[in-house]
């Protein structure tokens, strides 16, 4: 009898084991983001809707006239202003509300799955914890940037249709709407932008609010905010010095980064400008990785105590 109660109970574990040896690693990421995605639908909402507010914007400028552009202006000495406005505005609103989200993701993502006791459940399937963390990171890393890229695009598109209409329908050619540089080459400073800043550049900063959001019990904004800002005022207070402030406004601004030209600012007609192999070889950029990736695996070793806390 003894013998037939533990064949039965070991059944469970045994269809456990094969279901872990027959689910690639790969596979088993892909639908931990696909998880995220599904459980986190502001990470496409949010920027989506703020795409949609610069459209209805642009439609109530063109209805009250404020487009338009005289027949007297000389086209080849600069571009209207409005137009250059336009697109810079969508690409900077777009890409601006993408990023707090990213933050506010990382904030709460662990943190909320731990406060709502789900993380018994997720660790119930045959998922690791690394492989959990690394498709939390995907988000900040990989989809939403993947996401701000085709707004970025679409956006764009619409603001051209749209520009074009007003200007032929005033009298002027439909080719006004085009801005200086070329869409084509607009979005290709728009991904170097968010492969080199938003990805590799802010990589330590996603993965220190993971950490956080992974042992803070509550209050994680605080808790990730606190500590850097107290060590640069105890730094300033006993060494007069400010080497945490600077550190901090160089990974938050990217003006050391070398990617974009000086100040880390990104501009229509900045592509001549920008230097790939000087970013590359900037030690910050190796640097904040290899914090970035320590970060990630005391996330995860985070993660796994989580569910005894």
């Amino acid at each position: 009898m003894s013998t037939q109660s533990n064949a039965v109970n070991e059944l469970p574990m045994a269809g456990r084991t094969m279901a872990q040896t027959s689910i690639s690693p790969g596979r088993r990421l892909y639908w931990s983001v696909r998880r995220e995605i599904w459980e986190n639908r502001s990470i496409y909402i949010a920027p989506a809707a703020v795409a949609g507010l610069l459209i209805v914007g642009l439609l109530i400028a063109v209805f009250r006239g404020a487009l338009h552009i005289s027949a007297d202006m000389n086209m080849s000495q600069g571009q209207h202003s409005g137009v250059v406005a336009a697109y810079n505005v969508a690409s900077a609103a777009i890409m601006g509300v993408a990023l707090i989200v990213s933050g506010f993701y990382c904030l709460s993502t662990l943190q909320g799955e731990r406060n709502s006791r789900s993380i018994l459940f997720w660790k119930s399937l045959p998922v690791s914890d690394t492989t959990a963390v690394l498709g939390k990171a995907a988000i900040p890393f990989v989809v939403i940037p993947a996401i701000m890229m085709t707004l970025v695009i679409v956006t764009h598109l619409v603001i051209l249709l749209i520009l074009s209409a007003t200007f032929a329908a005033q009298g002027q050619g439909a080719s006004l709407a085009w801005p200086n540089p070329g869409l084509p080459q607009v979005w290709g400073m728009t991904l170097y932008h968010l492969v080199t800043i938003h990805v590799l550049w802010y990589a330590p900063i996603f993965a220190y609010m993971l950490m956080v959001s992974a042992w803070a019990k509550r209050a994680p904004f605080l808790w990730a905010v606190v500590p850097p800002v107290l060590a640069g005022v105890v730094e300033k207070i006993a060494f007069n010095t400010t080497y945490v402030f600077s550190i901090l406004r160089d990974r938050l601004t990217g003006e050391s980064s070398g990617a974009v030209g000086a100040g880390g600012g990104m501009k229509l007609d900045s592509m001549e400008m920008i230097d790939p192999l000087h970013f590359l070889a900037s030690p910050g950029l190796w640097i904040g990785l290899a914090v970035a990736a320590a970060f990630l695996v005391a996330t995860i070793r985070l993660r796994r105590w989580g569910s005894a806390l």
